[in-house]
């Protein structure tokens, strides 16, 4: 569950606890992305996560949502209206169409830990920058982070840092073998699996 949020953690940003009124006039986060935050809930299910908010967002269709919001977005409530039996035909008409999309195939490459430019680190503290994270992010799967490496070069990575602060909460599992007990064993089966 942490590497997944360490690969979508910017797609999954918390909804803001003030009221309307407290709220300033400004440019606000973007909302959480309802297909990812989908497979946060499952992802956390199947690791043995339980409660009744779970059970609750486990129900909700992140298809329905995102045509919903997509129909809503395109015709603003305060201009327009839909009938409401038209609206959910629309709904469901769209996310029937969702599921025509096919998985792009998964290239494994393994992450960098060193190399020779002095640049490669990026930020060693706080958030990465947008292209490290862009770069580290499909990296963060439970094999790669316990992957044994022998990798020469001068400099650290950016994965290397963000590996060090995972191993840092979590250790290093010597014995996890291919099969981490979740049902997959590569970052492509995991991708497969949804989570």
């Amino acid at each position: 569950v942490w590497l997944f949020a360490m690969r979508h953690y910017k797609e999954m940003p918390s909804e803001s606890k003030k009221s309307t009124k407290v709220l300033l006039a400004k440019a606000r986060v973007q909302k959480a992305d309802e297909e990812v935050s989908s497979r946060a809930v499952h992802l956390a299910d199947r690791v043995g996560f339980a409660s009744d908010e779970l059970e609750a967002l486990k129900q909700r269709s992140p298809d329905r949502e995102i045509a919903r919001n997509a129909l809503l977005k395109a015709r603003k409530p305060d201009l327009y209206q839909y009938d409401e039996a038209a609206l959910e035909a629309h709904v469901a008409q769209i996310a029937r169409l969702f599921t025509t999309a096919t998985l792009i195939p998964w290239e494994y490459s393994a992450p960098a830990l060193v190399s020779d430019d002095p640049k490669a680190a990026g930020k060693r503290c706080g958030f990465p920058d947008e292209d490290a994270q862009q770069q580290d992010r499909k990296h963060f799967f439970i094999l790669y982070p316990h992957a044994e490496s022998e990798e020469q070069g001068k400099e650290i990575t950016s994965f290397f840092v963000r590996r060090s602060v995972y191993l840092a909460f979590f250790g290093n599992s010597a014995d996890l073998g291919l099969d981490n007990g979740f049902g997959f064993s590569s970052p492509h089966q995991a991708r497969m699996r949804r989570c």
